[in-house]
């Protein structure tokens, strides 16, 4: 895992809807920022990489930094924990990625995309992120709601409903468990505060109980892993170096990640 390095400075500015297709793309494109700053953009985006709004200069869009652009572009390549401080944008990179998947999203298709947070407040807190910058279905779920006592039609009910699913992991693992969630329905997979990822915590469990075992057996119909982390490792104290990094390659190898 590696700190994303910014190639270039200035801020992008993105717009509001998704293309709906997939395709192999070269950009490269003069825009003009707040009508003053010209930025020159030149990005090749691969096959089944999403080609964004092309307008990354006009006004009305979240921030998009250079650094989240290329954390971007690695994630919709492969699975990815992105590693930055707190307050640089994360759940930005987080909310691009669901957009570039909508594609596959849209009802009535079948597939949805699952949004972990670790607490009931973030549950609220990053819903209301995606709602505020896509058009996507967003649904809710923390234990107070009763979801425990959930059958199989009620959440085909919210399968139907909803695009997004936010939700502590507690609820996806008992879901999967109880195959009222398969992963195979899930295209993206997002792990907020991925560091947690350790023992028998949920985010753990989902990983080595599911993923792992449906990578082991070969199954092509995986999720793309994004984890979000402003500490890579969990940790009471100092550590040493040779420490550290053992843990990162652990919570890596985990998360089926880079």
């Amino acid at each position: 895992m590696e700190r994303v390095q910014i190639e270039f400075s200035g801020i992008q500015k993105v717009t509001g809807d998704p293309l709906p297709f997939a395709r192999r793309y070269s950009l490269s494109s003069v825009f003009s920022v707040c009508g003053c700053v010209t930025v020159l953009l030149s990005l090749l985006f691969y096959e089944y990489l999403f080609v964004f709004e092309t307008a990354f200069a006009i006004s009305g869009g979240p921030c998009f930094n250079s650094y989240q652009l290329e954390a971007l572009e690695k994630a919709i390549k492969q699975n990815t924990i992105v590693f930055l401080e707190t307050g640089s944008g994360k759940t930005l990179i987080a909310i691009m990625l669901l957009r570039s998947y909508a594609y596959l999203l849209r009802k009535p298709l079948p597939y949805i995309a699952v949004f972990l947070v670790p607490t009931v407040v973030l549950v609220t807190q990053q819903a209301e992120a995606v709602k505020m910058n896509t058009d996507l279905k967003v649904g809710k779920y923390w234990g107070e709601m009763g979801v425990d006592y959930w059958d199989a039609a009620t959440w085909k009910q919210q399968r139907d409903e909803y695009e997004v699913l936010v939700m502590t992991p507690a609820i996806l693992l008992d879901a999967l468990r109880r195959s009222f969630l398969k992963l195979d329905m899930i295209k993206v997979l997002i792990f907020d505060e991925c560091h947690n990822a350790r023992g028998r915590h949920p985010y753990a469990c989902i990983m080595m109980e599911f993923y792992h075992r449906q990578l082991a057996s070969n199954h092509s119909q995986l999720p793309r892993i994004f984890g979000m982390t402003a500490s890579p490792i969990k940790a009471k104290g100092s550590s040493s170096g040779s420490n550290y990094w053992k843990q990162i390659s652990e919570l890596e190898n985990l998360m089926n990640s880079k």
